[in-house]
């Protein structure tokens, strides 16, 4: 599959998720909100980049793009981000969405080629982007990061972080570092954070991230030694909280909220 397509992006049957920054625009004339069409987009007189192939949903085609004029919210059409749409947009929309939302910030980093400097082309039977100078292929990349639930006498682990401004407690996440293991990082990570040692380290899922070009691997463990001694560099504070009696929490949607409800029904069933 590539990103180019000979599909008409204007059509009525498309689904066109064009971004200003990191804001989808959306149409908010029905109940519900909905992904615009590009015949939509085509009417609002857009300036936009060059529409990306993103899939199809439902037999419609999709395809993103970033809005290069400053756009207005009217009666008909708005402004939100991803996370303002957790809920609104139906799961597998909401996935089009932040592929969409990925694969324009890989747009717009991806222009030159890191090799010798020339122009990068998309490619006609790839996701990528090609030099035509000395043949160099750049895909789009992402970043592998841990988030882990760890638990300890029926009770689990949760952080403030200093680099989310919002008040809610969630459980510990890092980056993958070079040569490490999913297993060593999840270890690494939770003692560099907290100061502690886990055991019992168990796969649990993952999820897409759009906003760091991140593939998020979770993992639940257990409490094997030490006490929490917090690194203020980039944690507030961390506590071990039962499940009758927990703080404010991330939204429906995110992986780090599926593994709090995870540890609540294991742990009070």
């Amino acid at each position: 599959m590539s990103f180019l397509s000979n599909i008409p992006h204007t059509s009525s049957d498309s689904l066109f998720f064009i971004f200003q920054g990191t804001k989808l625009i959306v149409n908010k004339t029905a109940s519900r909100v909905i992904v615009p069409s590009g015949k939509d987009i085509f009417g609002l007189g857009i300036e936009h980049s060059r529409p990306l192939f993103i899939g199809e949903l439902d037999e419609k085609p999709c395809f993103c793009a970033k809005s290069l004029s400053t756009f207005s919210e009217s009666q008909f059409f708005a402004l939100h981000g991803l996370r303002e749409l957790f809920g609104s947009l139906s799961e597998k929309v909401f996935k089009m969405a932040a592929l969409g939302l990925q694969v324009n910030n890989w747009n717009q980093v991806s222009t030159y080629c890191g090799k010798c400097g020339e122009p990068l082309h998309l490619m006609k039977t790839e996701r990528a982007k090609k030099c035509l100078s000395c043949g160099h292929i750049e895909y789009p990349r992402i970043s592998p990061a841990v988030i882990m639930a760890v638990t300890r006498d029926k009770r689990i682990l949760l952080a403030r972080s200093n680099r989310i401004k919002f008040s809610f407690y969630s459980v510990l996440a890092g980056y993958v570092e070079v040569g490490e293991t999913l297993e060593e990082c999840v270890g690494r990570e939770i003692s560099e954070e907290v100061g502690i040692s886990v055991k019992n380290i168990q796969y649990f899922g993952s999820q897409s991230w759009p906003y760091t070009n991140s593939l998020m691997i979770a993992f639940t463990a257990e409490h094997k030694s030490g006490e929490i001694r917090i690194d203020q560099n980039e944690i507030l504070d961390a506590k071990w909280f039962y499940p009758d009696n927990l703080p404010q929490l991330p939204g429906w949607g995110s992986i780090s909220r599926r593994l709090v409800d995870h540890f609540i029904q294991e742990t009070v069933r």
